[in-house]
Formats: C-alpha cells, sequence, structure tokens
C-alpha cells in the first residue's frame, strides 16, 4: 500500500526482503533524512510513531509505504482516518511493525501544493544529475517548456506544462504546473502556482490558479453573480492558510479583484470579522471593506488589498525606510487603541472575552502543550517551574488597564495597499493590555526589528500621553505572554500539511523570548533556563537561517 500524496522512486527489493511473517505485522519504508522525522526505530523496529524530538540518527519518516499482512484489519477501528491508530493498537497487543531504510531512492511528500511544486523541481534537477527520482521525470513536458520559450513565453526555474495547455506568447512562469487544458494568457505572471485543469488565468498569482466555478460551491456562486458577476468568467487564485480556520480566494476579473473568505463558524471570533471591520472604519483605522457577509453560509466578500504585507517591505528596505513604516505603524496602534477602545465601549456589537486569568491560563497551556512537551532532555521539574515563571508573567499582565487591541498585531497582519497601512485578521480583537499589541508588533518572529529601533518605537507609544507611558512599563511582561501563545502556535502549526513557514518562525521567536527575559531582567530563571537548554541543543540545520 502507498500513500497517494508521496512521489517515490526506489527499488522495493529491500521492503521485499523482511515480509510481515510471525509478530512482524508490517515493513514499513523510512527516510532518514526528509520529512517530520517523527518515527523512532530500535533495531529495525518502529520503537515509537511520535518520536518528535529524537534526534538526529536515531529518527525517521514513514515514506506511507508499506508492505502489509491481511492481519492489520483487525486492529482498524470503524472510522479512523489513520492508518498509524491501527498500528499502534496492534503494537500494545505484542505485535512488531519493522522499519526499512532504503538506500538510494527518492521519496517527496506532495500532499500539499508547495511540496507538490518543490517535488517537481526535485525531479527536474534529479534528472538533469542523473540521479535517483529522475524516473519521473516527464521529458514531454520539458520539450513543451523549450518550445514556448522559442514562441515568447519567459520561464524562470521551471515550467512542467502539459502539452494540452495553452500559454499565450508574454506569459512568465516561474516555478509552475500547468494541467490539461488550462489557457493562460500573455499578460498572466504565474509565480510558483499549479494551474488547474481546464483553466483560464488571464492574471496570473501564486499558489493555486483555477475559474472560479471550479472553486466556489454552487450556493456561493450564485450570490456572487448577484452581487456583480464575481464568479462568471473570473480567476480564483487560492492563498495559503493562515491557521485561523479560513479559505482565502483572490477572485480577478478585468479590472476589479475581491478577496472572498469561507470560514468556520465553530471557531467563534471568525464571524466577528465583518462587524469589526465596521467598528475600526468608524474609528479610523484602515481596514479592507465588507462588500458582502453572508452568515448563513460562513462567508465574506471583501476589498483586495493587495499582496505586499509589511513584512515583504521589510525584507529590501533601507533602515531609514524600515523607521518609517514601523514609526507610522506605531501611531497607528495608539490611534486604534484609543479610538477603537472608545468606540468599542459605546457599541453593542460583540467582541471576544477580555483578556483574564482564564485566558492568560489557556495561553500558557498552549505554549506547554505545543512547544514545551515537545522539548527533549529536560526534567519534569524544569517544566513545571518554566510553567510557573510564566504564571508569574500572566499575573502583572493581569493587573494591567485594559484597551481595544488586535491581539495578532505582526507583520503579515499589516498590508500596504495605496501608501497606507491597512490591518487585518482583527477578528480576535478583545479588551487587554496595550503592551501586549506592541510586543506582537515588536517581537515578531517573521521581521527582525533591531534592538535600538525597538528601543525608539517602544518610547514613540509611550510619549503619546502619560497612560501610554504607564502602558510600555509593561513590555517586557507582554513580550514573554505573547511569545508563548506565538510558540504554541508555531509548533503546532508547523505540524500540519503546508505549515513549513510556521516551523521557520519557532527558533526565531525563541531567540526574541530569551532576549526579553534577559533584556527586562523579568524573574524568570526556569523559563530561561529551558530556552537555553533548547538553544543548546537545537541542530543548526533546524534553525532560520536569519
Amino acid at each position: 500500500m502507498i500513500n497517494a500524496d508521496v512521489a517515490a522512486d526506489l527499488d522495493p527489493a529491500a521492503l521485499l526482503r523482511h515480509p510481515p511473517t510471525g509478530r512482524t505485522l508490517a515493513t514499513l519504508w523510512m527516510e532518514p533524512r526528509r520529512g517530520p522525522r517523527t518515527v523512532s526505530l530500535r533495531r529495525g523496529y518502529v520503537d515509537s510513531f511520535s518520536e518528535g524530538k529524537a534526534g538526529p540518527g536515531r529518527a525517521v519518516t514513514f515514506c506511507g509505504l508499506h508492505l502489509i499482512s491481511p492481519r492489520i484489519l483487525r486492529y482498524i477501528p470503524e472510522g479512523t482516518s489513520s492508518i498509524i491508530t491501527a498500528y499502534e493498537a496492534a503494537m500494545k497487543e505484542g505485535c512488531r511493525v519493522a522499519g526499512t531504510v532504503v538506500e538510494d531512492a527518492y521519496w517527496a511528500d506532495i500532499g500539499t501544493p508547495e511540496q507538490y511544486l518543490a517535488a517537481h523541481g526535485e525531479v527536474r534537477e534529479n534528472h538533469r544529475r542523473g540521479e535517483r527520482g529522475a524516473l519521473l521525470y516527464d521529458s514531454e513536458c520539458g520539450a513543451t517548456a523549450r518550445r514556448l520559450k522559442r514562441q515568447g513565453v519567459k520561464i524562470n526555474g521551471f515550467a512542467a506544462v502539459d502539452p494540452s495547455a495553452t500559454i499565450r506568447p508574454g506569459a512568465q512562469l516561474h516555478n509552475v504546473v500547468v494541467l490539461t487544458g488550462a489557457v493562460i494568457g500573455p499578460r498572466a505572471v504565474c509565480r510558483d502556482a499549479v494551474v488547474g485543469r481546464d483553466a483560464v488565468v488571464p492574471h496570473g498569482g501564486t499558489r493555486i490558479l483555477v475559474e472560479a466555478t471550479q472553486a466556489l460551491d454552487p450556493v456561493e456562486g450564485k450570490a456572487l453573480d448577484r452581487l456583480g458577476g464575481f464568479q462568471k468568467k473570473s480567476q480564483a487564485e487560492c492563498l495559503g492558510p493562515r491557521g485561523s480556520d479560513r479559505q482565502f480566494i483572490r477572485l480577478s476579473r478585468p479590472g476589479q479583484s475581491a478577496i472572498f473568505v469561507r470560514y468556520d463558524p465553530v471557531r467563534a471570533e471568525n464571524a466577528l470579522y465583518a462587524d469589526h471591520a465596521g467598528l475600526l472604519e468608524k474609528a479610523g483605522v484602515r481596514v479592507p471593506e465588507i462588500y458582502c457577509h453572508d452568515r448563513r453560509h460562513a462567508w465574506i466578500l471583501m476589498e483586495d488589498v493587495g499582496r505586499v504585507a509589511l513584512e515583504d517591505v521589510m525584507s529590501t528596505a533601507t533602515r531609514k525606510e524600515a523607521a518609517n513604516w514601523y514609526e507610522n505603524v506605531v501611531d497607528l496602534v495608539f490611534h486604534f487603541h484609543r479610538e477603537g477602545t472608545r468606540r468599542a465601549r459605546r457599541s453593542i456589537r460583540p467582541i471576544m472575552p477580555p483578556f483574564n486569568a482564564a485566558l492568560y491560563r489557556w495561553e500558557r497551556g498552549y505554549f506547554y502543550a505545543h512547544f514545551v512537551a515537545g522539548i527533549g532532555g529536560i526534567s519534569a521539574r524544569l517544566r513545571r517551574e518554566a510553567l510557573r515563571d510564566l504564571e508569574r508573567v500572566s499575573r502583572r499582565l493581569g493587573r494591567a488597564k485594559h484597551v481595544l487591541i488586535h491581539r495578532d498585531l505582526q507583520s503579515s497582519n499589516l498590508f500596504i495597499h495605496g501608501g497606507e497601512i491597512v490591518m487585518i485578521d482583527f477578528q480576535g480583537m478583545r479588551f487587554g493590555p496595550a503592551a501586549y499589541d506592541m510586543a506582537s508588533l515588536i517581537c515578531d518572529p517573521y521581521v527582525t526589528i533591531p534592538e535600538h529601533l525597538q528601543q525608539r518605537l517602544i518610547a514613540r507609544y509611550a510619549d503619546h500621553d502619560a497612560n501610554a507611558g504607564a502602558d510600555m512599563e509593561l513590555f517586557g511582561f507582554a513580550a514573554v505572554q505573547r511569545l508563548a501563545q506565538a510558540l504554541g502556535a508555531f509548533s503546532r502549526l508547523g505540524g500540519l500539511p503546508g505549515g513549513e513557514r510556521f516551523s521557520r518562525a519557532v527558533w526565531p521567536a525563541v531567540q526574541a523570548m530569551h532576549h526579553a527575559v534577559r533584556r527586562f531582567a523579568l524573574p524568570c530563571p526556569a523559563l530561561l533556563d529551558l530556552l537555553d537548554r533548547f538553544i543548546e541543543e537545537k541542530p543548526l540545520s533546524k534553525r532560520d537561517a536569519r
């Protein structure tokens, strides 16, 4: 049995040499270098499927290829979606699951668009080098790409184009897979994208590009047609996940675009987004305009504020430009806190419950369950003491004056559109310490702000009035609290398909928390010790190069 969402090129003889007989229920293909490496082997048999911190040399990745005895059927519970559940149940009853590392093999997980595209690039390069994986290369697609170049299509990186697709001269393709029957217009710029079957793509974009009729269900499509034909002849660009149980689709047609947001109403804050946008707009905060909110079917159509976040601007900004942008943001944050608070206190619109002891306790538990629990080689006592340190931080913040805060005010949630700063992802706003928002902004794992600029921005906020100055006295405590929540989120989301971006943010978040504890001399010796252990043991290859 093989998983459908992997690319594989190997000689399976290594598996066949270890057939599942006797107590051995199955033999699994293991990869020692790639993937999440959550499986530990002992003398050729699986010791654990969830040993995430087993360390290099021992932890391996299960590749999704198994040689299985039919006896596995008795261990598969009704309704299960994971074969691992069956293996673990069988191991508890004394069965063994063998694991074999296959040398000279190629394996890639292609379960997300990003992984699917990366595998195409790897297979192309392996074909060029004559290495394992070359078997998967489609030479006809390569010939098609060369023909398109001669016809005036600009190709950088790779372009795996089905011969039945139509690419107009002038189109630009950069690491793109184009499926059967797709049509790409002459002005389209497609980058790191999968263009869907029979899709008509006049504008280009990233990730997944299809016709709107392929991205929307019939009820959504009819509603959008009534709003002005956003479904008919529109291109849909399915954007990446943002960690909030929402799906984002950019709908584009000549001269106009909008963002369609499909959300899960079980997460209460998602249904509040449109109302929050109205409140903030009245408070003078630039947010996306809401065109329509269908509460019954849980979707929103809103203004497209472009593709450029503050995070993107910082990658090329000079020191002066970076300082100017962040100073403008700090002024906006103060205005958000002052005017947003005034409006929210008079409004009957619901918002999320305020920061209180229960919410701080939840954030600590989130940090512990998803980050601390995954650190190997530290005692239970140190874990408990670090959590008590964080509890002291929470108690100090619990005495702070409350204002309306964004709660997730990082660079990826601040867009630059028409020369203005536009706030997004404010569905979780609530009353809490002003310093929490400032810590989210300044101790942002996605953008490293130099120490001198951090101090300048804190001082700028404090200079607005006496209350703001008092709020910033808690900045260090807020930084540690905010980063604890962020580390819990990054650790959880990083383990999900497509979560590589969140995984990369863990290392800078750890560094930022460590720096905050030391810089502000916070009473957190055990937390500092725990962070020191993590930093010392983290393999250099896993650290964020920034």
